[in-house]
């Protein structure tokens, strides 16, 4: 069951009969799951499922069912199973020919997209940012070809490194923060990812964050061919280092970089 992201009157009122009927409710944190239950006057026995849950947790959630209990499965906040531990109890449901099924509402990343401004017809959401350097250095230069809409989630104590490398990869390429979305602060940072460095050394960002990334941008460039590709990089690499007339071919006609780069190395290699 969806339950809301920030405000609490974003819930449906099928999502409410549903919890003041159910037997058990499932959550992430039993102490943010009673704040909402609190709020509606909603009194039922609540047991925790995390990312930490081991394997007598899920047996034990698979005997209830099986005892004939209405189980509702919440997440912290918005819609259950998006980058959430709940999937592994929906793949127990599928294997025991347990009916399940959805009561749908809130999602901070649709809700991040519909707002965001940038192309929504081709979108996709990629979790959470890896949380160390060199894994984050390596998430990043693997989307470069992506030509959709791109969403992440994001903490606010890392979101200056992962914003610093995407202005290292694609520092044309618009960006959005969504922070705080349906409540008090909701706010929304857009920009290249220089841009948004600057604003948010003025304005501290707090909260849960949406990262949405501009998508590789299509050109009239995509039909160059290798040997064009050759001849303006060396034509650029007479005022320049080889590194930066690759950035910088690269910014001017969209092409990926990797292609761009390999075909520098094989230069090199016959040059030497």
């Amino acid at each position: 069951m969806a339950t809301p992201i920030g405000n609490l009157l974003d819930i449906s009122l099928r999502a409410l009969k549903i919890l003041e009927n159910c037997d058990i409710i499932y959550c992430e944190d039993t102490r943010h799951t009673k704040k909402l239950l609190s709020f509606y006057n909603i009194k039922k026995p609540l047991y925790s499922y995390h990312e930490y849950s081991s394997e007598k947790s899920r047996e034990h959630f698979l005997t209830q069912l099986q005892n004939h209990n209405s189980i509702v499965y919440v997440s912290d906040a918005g819609t259950p199973l998006i980058s959430d531990p709940g999937f592994q109890l929906t793949k127990l449901c599928v294997e025991h020919n347990i009916n399940i099924t959805m009561i749908p509402g809130p999602s901070a990343p649709i809700m991040a997209l519909a707002l965001s401004g940038l192309p929504t017809d081709q979108f996709c959401f990629l979790g959470f940012i890896p949380p160390k350097e060199q894994a984050r250095q390596k998430f990043f230069a693997q989307i470069e070809d992506y030509k959709m809409t791109l969403i992440f989630f994001e903490t606010p104590t890392r979101l200056v490194k992962s914003l610093s490398v995407i202005d290292q990869l694609y520092p044309h390429r618009q960006i959005v923060v969504a922070k705080e979305m349906t409540k008090l602060h909701e706010a929304f940072f857009r920009g290249t990812a220089k841009e948004i460095l600057q604003n948010i050394n003025n304005h501290p960002v707090k909260g849960e964050l949406v990262l949405l990334l501009e998508g590789q941008r299509q050109t009239k460039c995509e039909n160059i061919t290798d040997d064009e590709i050759r001849r303006i990089l060396q034509e650029k690499s007479k005022s320049m280092t080889m590194k930066n007339a690759v950035n910088a071919l690269a910014q001017e006609t969209g092409l990926a970089k990797k292609r761009i780069y390999n075909i520098s190395l094989a230069m090199k290699k016959q040059s030497d």
